[in-house]
C-alpha cells in the first residue's frame, strides 16, 4: 500500500463498511514502519490499467498479528482476493516475527467468518457491543500457531 493508493482504498472501505476507516487512520498505519503490514491487491484490466480491488492492514504487537481491516471491493468478492490478501498479510507478519493472529468480525458477517475458519481461525471470545454503529457484538477469532505452511494454498489471487 502506498500514499497513491489512498483514494481507491477509501472507496473500497466506504463500499464495504458502515463505519469505514478514515484517510488519517491509513496514513498513520503507513507511517508506522515495522509496526503494521499494509497491502493492496490490484487486478490488471484488459486495457493494461491496474485496478485496486482490495486491501488489508495488520497491526504487529509483541508476537501477535492483529488483522485490523480487510476489505474487497463488492464487485470483486468471491474471487479469492480476500484469501490472497489475508495469506500475504499473515506471511508478511510471520516474516516480522509474529507467531499468532487475532481479529474481530461482526457476528452477522458469515462470509468473513467462513474465510477465517478456512484459514484455521477459532472463535476464542465475544466482545459485547464492540461495533458502535449498531451495538453489535464482535466475534474474537485467533489463529495459533501462525505457520507458513498453513498459508501457502491461499497465496494465489483468484
Amino acid at each position: 500500500m502506498a500514499l497513491s493508493d489512498m483514494d481507491a482504498v477509501l472507496q473500497i472501505e466506504q463500499a464495504s463498511f458502515s463505519t469505514p476507516w478514515p484517510r488519517q487512520a491509513y496514513l498513520f498505519e503507513l507511517a508506522r514502519t515495522g509496526r503494521s503490514v499494509c497491502l493492496v491487491c490490484e487486478r490488471v484490466q484488459p486495457d493494461g490499467h491496474a485496478l485496486l480491488v482490495g486491501d488489508i492492514v495488520i497491526w504487529l504487537a509483541g508476537e501477535i498479528a492483529h488483522v485490523a481491516t480487510l476489505a474487497v471491493h463488492p464487485q470483486h468478492r468471491c474471487e479469492g482476493i480476500g484469501a490472497h490478501l489475508l495469506a500475504e498479510g499473515l506471511l508478511a507478519s510471520i516474516d516480522c516475527g509474529m507467531t499468532a493472529a487475532l481479529l474481530e468480525v461482526r457476528g452477522e458477517n458469515l462470509g468473513a467468518q467462513a474465510l477465517y475458519q478456512k484459514f484455521g481461525f477459532d472463535v476464542v471470545g465475544i466482545r459485547e457491543g464492540y461495533y458502535e454503529d449498531t451495538g453489535e457484538d464482535a466475534i474474537l477469532m485467533a489463529l495459533k500457531p501462525l505457520l507458513r505452511d498453513q498459508l501457502a494454498e491461499f497465496t494465489k489471487c483468484g
